[in-house]
């Protein structure tokens, strides 16, 4: 009887702690965290200089071009001193060009401004050898087709105002220099180079293949409407 009074009892205590505890458990309650940003996350705690799970894709804005090729145009007539001198230009001519390009926005497909400066050098004979320097400036509103990350042929357009200067020299007489006004498209291909696994610099680097259409009122004086043709690298900052 005893034994059955003491079980008794202990099966009551056992029942009133199991309710204590399931009142326990409905209290308790596990806080919800807001969502984590990953990338936010990585670049505001590093321990000990750890590698980040993810990293923002740096897009480069700045393009830094050195181009080399040919400039083809039609005809020029330069009058110094009572003296006058035809170019037929019966030849392509030497270009070399620097050309900058900055992209103001990140997203798929970019605009920017590009500025380039060229240089051409050539000889004449015919009844006074001279000299022909040709420095072209262009300035113009650039698009690139840079639609993902991963695009290696990266398609470009530029459309804008040259200022064709040229300096002639020879006998003193001959010596003058003047400038024009003439417009000038673009179209070319960038190849990216560390897309290709071709460069594993920390800067974008790309080969380029570019041609530009120059186009001019005709006069009789001049005409420079042409064809350039270009090839060259890319550093993009």
């Amino acid at each position: 009887m005893k034994l059955f009074f003491a079980l008794f009892i202990l099966g009551l205590a056992n029942m009133a702690l199991a309710a204590d505890v399931e009142e326990d458990r409905k209290a308790f309650k596990i806080p919800q965290s807001a969502p984590v940003n990953l990338i936010d996350e990585t670049q505001t705690i590093r321990v000990k200089n750890e590698v980040p799970v993810q990293e923002e894709v740096q897009v480069p804005s700045l393009f830094i071009t050195g181009l080399f090729g040919t400039l083809d145009t039609t005809f020029l007539q330069v009058a110094s001193h009572g003296k006058t001198v035809d170019y037929p230009f019966s030849k392509t001519l030497p270009l070399v060009t620097l050309q900058f390009t900055d992209y103001f926005n990140k997203g798929p497909g970019r605009w920017g401004l590009s500025g380039s400066v060229g240089y051409s050098y050539s000889e004449y004979s015919g009844n006074q050898k001279t000299a022909l320097h040709i420095l072209p400036a262009y300035l113009a509103a650039t698009y690139r087709a840079d639609w993902k990350f991963s695009q290696i042929v990266i398609p470009y357009g530029m459309l804008g105002p040259m200022l064709m200067s040229y300096f002639q020299r020879g006998l003193d007489e001959y010596n003058t220099s003047q400038a024009t006004v003439i417009g000038a498209g673009t179209l070319g291909l960038a190849f990216n180079l560390n897309r290709l696994g071709l460069s594993k610099a920390r800067q974008d680097s790309e080969i380029i293949i570019q041609y530009q259409r120059l186009f001019a009122p005709v006069k009789e004086s001049a005409n420079w409407n042409g064809n350039v043709i270009q090839a060259g690298g890319t550093m993009a900052f």
